[in-house]
């Protein structure tokens, strides 16, 4: 179970940087791209925290939201 568990986290984490990425892309800020993908991947289990900041950064679009709460909840 623990396994699974494990593959199921990583499979969010990279969906999170995916989110993160494309957010950050729409908004036009390649700095914050770098950074937030590169703490995406220095801590792999903080991905909770990466997909909380998704979420504070695209406050505006419930689009969005929607996304990175189903990458939350996965």
């Amino acid at each position: 179970m623990n396994y699974m568990v494990a593959i199921q986290a990583l499979d969010a984490m990279f969906r999170c940087v995916v989110i993160v990425i494309t957010v950050k892309i729409q908004e036009v800020r390649q700095q914050s791209i770098i950074m937030v993908t590169i703490q995406a991947f220095n801590v792999m289990f903080s991905y909770v925290v990466i997909t909380v900041k998704c979420k504070i950064h695209t406050t505006r679009r419930k689009k969005h939201n929607m996304v990175a709460v189903q990458a939350f909840n996965v």
